[in-house]
């Protein structure tokens, strides 16, 4: 290599590293917030808001990102240097707020990271490199590092129990229909709404909402309730033989309703049982 190309390789990589050093100065990077968005059955979004405030002079512009997501010490995604077409312009002596999302499929979780299965919440980091133009040319980048964790959900269980007769007649029944509902998550579900429609041996015995405080902590289960007042000549027939056995096919249909994280959940419920009648 001839000297004096040498040579303006040199400078070139001191102003290099001068400029980042400047930008550093320039550029103060806060984060904000870690935000689970998008929470459903099969994964969910790991948003990290960070503020970028500009400590210069003169206006700045963020023109791209690149990142790395780690989990259990291994690279789980890795986003490439991405480019904003115009930049987002940050006025001197001001801020924004951007985020860096991360989406998370739990089935190639499991596939990559197979430690993962089972866990209640996974630890992770993201590295990465947030890139600054004076609107015109690069100046540099500016490094970040954070940790974070992210929940493995599952799905509410349902478990329906022995169904007890307080009295029978010829012409009807005092019945309480009991479940469970538990929650094996390590977060709570604050559930809103509960529709439900109850068949006993194929029959349709009631349909409603259950109301009342139906939130469930973490890590925890609740029993409810559902009063019946069955008047055999009203029902179908067969319900008062069905009712004069030890066991009997119950099935409890519905949807169940919460809101982990702030998201809406829907959960679809069809729970067969053959269960205890208790007299």
């Amino acid at each position: 290599m001839r000297r004096d190309s040498l040579c303006f390789l040199i400078i070139l990589l001191i102003a290099c590293t001068w400029s980042t050093a400047a930008l550093k100065d320039d550029i103060k990077i806060t984060l904000v917030e870690k935000q689970i968005q998008n929470l459903q059955a099969d994964g969910l979004t790991l948003a990290l808001y960070l503020k970028i405030e500009n400590l210069s002079s003169r206006p700045c512009f963020f023109s791209g990102y690149s990142y790395r997501f780690v989990v259990f010490e291994r690279d789980f995604i890795q986003y490439p240097l991405s480019s904003l077409s115009e930049g987002i312009k940050i006025e001197s002596r001001s801020s924004t707020t951007i985020s860096l999302p991360v989406k998370i499929t739990y089935s190639y979780l499991f596939k990559e990271v197979p430690g993962t299965v089972g866990l209640d919440s996974v630890s992770c980091y993201l590295m990465g490199r947030l890139h600054f133009s004076d609107g015109r040319r690069e100046r540099g980048y500016v490094s970040v590092a954070y940790t974070a964790d992210f929940p493995i959900y599952k799905e509410p269980e349902v478990r329906l129990l022995p169904l007890q007769i307080n009295a029978m007649t010829l012409s009807g029944a005092d019945v309480l229909f009991r479940f469970k509902l538990i929650n094996g998550n390590g977060f709570d579900l604050p559930v809103e709404r509960f529709d439900y429609e109850l068949y006993f041996g194929g029959h349709s015995v009631k349909k409603g909402r259950i109301g009342g405080d139906l939130g469930l902590q973490a890590k925890s289960e609740k029993e409810f309730s559902i009063p019946l007042l069955l008047n055999f000549a009203e029902l179908e027939r067969g319900i008062q033989g069905l009712l004069q056995t030890d066991r009997l096919n119950c099935v409890l249909t519905g949807e169940l309703e919460f809101r982990p994280y702030l998201e809406r959940m829907i959960l679809p419920l069809n729970v067969r049982e053959s269960i205890t009648i208790r007299k």
